[in-house]
Order: C-alpha cells, then structure tokens, then sequence
C-alpha cells in the first residue's frame, strides 16, 4: 500500500477492503501488507503503532515523480525486476542532463519547438511497454494547470484519430516524429526531466497539483457529507446489465449515447475501470468516439 500520507480516499478505501478480506480468510494483515509512505505522516505513525511492515519514502518527491523512489522501487523489486540495474542506468543518464548537448534538453526543446498541444506516444512493440501510460500522467499532471500545458495521449496504433493533430513519439522503429530509445531507467529519469524543462517556458510549476488536491478535497468533503455512504442515484435508462445516468430522457441506448455524443465538448473521457490484459477490446471505443 502506497500512499504519502494516508489521505488519498482510493488508497485508503483499497487498504480497507484487502485488510477485509484477509480478515476473511483467517489471515493476519499484518502479515500480508507493506506500507510505502512518507515519514511521520499520519500513515507512517498509524502503521506503524498498529505493527505493519512500513518502508519509508522521500518526503520531497511528488507522487509521480515517485517511480525511482521506494513508491516505484519496492513493487519493483517485490514482482523481481533488478532495482539496482534500474537505478544505475537512470544515475548514469543523469549525469549527462546537464552537459552539452544533453539528451533531457534536445528533446524538451524539440517537444516546445513543435508548437502542438497533443502530444501522442506508442509504445506497442518496442522495449518498455507500458511507459506510455506513465509518461500520460506524469505529463499531464505536471504541466496541465493555470489554463496551459500539454495533452499527453497514449495511443493503441499509429493510425489513431483519438490523438488528433499531434506530435507523434514513439520507442521503436516506426513512422514517429521523434523516437526515444533507452532502458527502463533512463527513460524514467529522461521523460521526469524532460516535464519539468518543458514546463519552464509555460511559467508553471510542475511539482505541484493544485487540480488534483482540489478534486481530493471535492471528493472528501462529499463523503463527509454523504456520511460514508453514497445516496442511491436513479439511471436515466436501465438494462439487465446496464445502468447509464446522465441528463437525457432517451429510453434507449443508442439514444443515450447520441445525447452525449452530441454535446460539442472539446475532450471527451472513457473512464473503464476494467482488467489490463483481460478486458482490452474498450479500447475500441476511443476511435470510434474519436471519430463521432
């Protein structure tokens, strides 16, 4: 369990239903969680007085800048990925970051030079799969606030109309206007300097998270005021396996997805909260909203 000071709603909410089902099956929890977090937060102090295993983070990196940190490193080490190799090829990099010709500055300026707010990355096929998904939030994240920034999107095929007119990277051979090639470690540290050069510019501060706090209070205040337990909302238009809530009255789907569809809004979010590797075929969705 990973979580700088224990306040997160998902991560709190998450510890509490595995702490259930251990609990369950006749299992210690204590036995059978590390806690990652920073020291003396109120996490820590918790964990610790109720004798969990903690392991302490460095309380001055941000959340995802975290990932060469103990937040990254432990479930690294924990599914046996060798953490020292990881560390090594990130050190080694970074010290050519700030020398001449510097791998972290060329590619921050041809990123700004490019003058395109979408920024697509794929990944498929090439060494580090996955990171695309990684570098969507730490960009997004760090320099989308203040009205400014850039819209990092990760992409499925090359041919996706979801990223629209973007500057298009990749990490392997392919048609990209900029590929990236590297280690796991050095693309972590490469793509961490890289956010926070490019974020000079655009006179935002990319280590802080004034959205994301923001909608944590949001949703923490509307908790507090439902008492723990979320109303009951009734669905605009309800199958045996569907429940769809929104504004229309169409008694249909189709008809509840053209309502929405018809709505001119400048970005659209599918949001599954489904399986990596087992439910994959929602990606369809992205290209076909995209083209609607």
């Amino acid at each position: 369990v990973g979580s700088k000071s224990g306040s997160t709603a998902e991560t709190a909410s998450q510890k509490a239903y595995f702490t259930q089902a251990l609990i369950d099956q006749g299992l210690d929890p204590k036995n059978h969680f590390i806690i990652i977090t920073d020291p003396a937060s109120p996490f820590d102090v918790a964990s610790r007085n109720d004798g969990y295993f903690v392991i302490n983070a460095d309380p001055n990196v941000g959340g995802r800048f975290s990932v060469l940190s103990a937040f990254g490193l432990v479930p690294a080490a924990l599914i046996g990925i060798d953490v020292g190799q990881l560390l090594a090829d990130a050190a080694e990099s970074a010290e050519h970051f700030t020398k001449p010709e510097s791998a972290a500055v060329e590619l921050a300026v041809r990123i700004l030079e490019a003058g395109k707010q979408n920024l697509s990355f794929f990944d498929s096929g090439s060494s580090v799969p996955g990171l695309a998904d990684w570098i969507e939030q730490l960009i997004a994240e760090s320099t989308g606030k203040e009205d400014q920034g850039f819209f990092p999107i990760a992409i499925e095929s090359m041919s996706a109309p979801v990223a629209g007119d973007s500057l298009r990277i990749g990490f392997s051979e392919g048609d990209f206007d900029i590929t990236v090639h590297g280690s796991l470690g050095e693309q972590f540290i490469l793509w961490e300097w890289v956010t926070a050069l490019i974020a000079i510019p655009l006179h935002i501060n990319p280590f802080d998270q004034p959205n994301v706090q923001d909608a944590k209070v949001r949703a923490l205040a509307l908790l507090e005021k439902w008492n723990n337990h979320v109303p009951q909302l009734a669905p605009a238009f309800e199958t045996n396996n569907i429940q769809v809530f929104a504004m229309s009255d169409s008694q249909s789907l189709v008809g509840q997805i053209r309502d929405l569809l018809d709505h001119k809004h400048m970005y659209t979010a599918v949001m599954a909260y489904l399986a990596r590797g087992l439910d994959d075929e929602v990606t369809a969705l992205r290209p076909l909203v995209a083209e609607v």
